[in-house]
């Protein structure tokens, strides 16, 4: 299958990377999401689609993180929420309920399938359950003197796309920590923060419907095999 790019919305809203999670086997998307944009996915994508909801909103991007081994989710996840997506999640992906004080996951948490940035704020005890939950190493520490890692970058496993103001120091760091092509890039007519409207794995990716050409040109340089 040829690595492809896709423009959707969930919800009538470009921040796709807030709305929904996207794994190299699964998407969780919200319930109300439209039908074609259901169609859009399950032609473009070998994957499975898990509608749902995190901790009781359709935010699911925010408050969900992951790599193939794992997918974290913030103890504020229901038990009603818990049972349906351990029940539809693949066995082989362990699913971690992370007890902290910081719950938007999504936001304050980057990692491929071997090494994970996070906030600095998660204690010895958070990280080391993110380090064995995801399995990656994992380093505390701010991008841009921003704690919020999870918002600033997006990533697959070929590169890496950042906030376009990270200085170069951040970025020869990510360069040598992630091992992977980096770049930098707006989205959505000029969003600075790449993971509000980007999803993408290895086979392809999905952009906001408000992404301009140049944009998308930008984000598949780097984020393809």
């Amino acid at each position: 299958m040829s690595f492809t790019v896709e423009q959707i919305n969930f919800l009538g809203n470009s921040s796709i990377g807030i709305f929904a999670y996207m794994s190299e086997t699964f998407m969780i998307v919200p319930y109300n999401t439209k039908k074609r944009v259901l169609e859009v996915l399950e032609n473009t994508f070998p994957l499975k689609i898990i509608r749902g909801t995190v901790v009781q909103s359709q935010l699911i991007g925010l408050y969900s993180v992951g790599n193939k081994n794992g997918v974290l989710f913030p103890d504020l996840l229901t038990k009603p929420e818990y049972e349906i997506l351990r029940s539809e999640i693949p066995d082989n992906v362990e699913i971690g309920i992370l007890n902290s004080k910081i719950t938007a996951l999504g936001n304050t948490i980057t990692c491929d399938e071997r090494k994970a940035i996070i906030h600095p704020d998660f204690t010895a005890k958070e990280a080391k359950y993110i380090e064995d939950t995801l399995d990656v190493e994992v380093v505390k520490m701010e991008i841009m003197s921003n704690p919020l890692v999870g918002s600033i970058i997006v990533q697959n496993s070929w590169g890496l796309l950042t906030h376009p103001m990270v200085p170069d120091d951040d970025l020869e760091y990510l360069r040598q920590f992630f091992n992977k092509k980096i770049g930098i890039t707006t989205v959505n007519r000029g969003t600075p923060y790449p993971k509000s409207g980007i999803l993408s794995n290895s086979k392809g990716i999905l952009v906001g419907g408000d992404t301009t050409g140049p944009e998308i040109a930008r984000i598949f340089e780097v984020m393809k095999e």
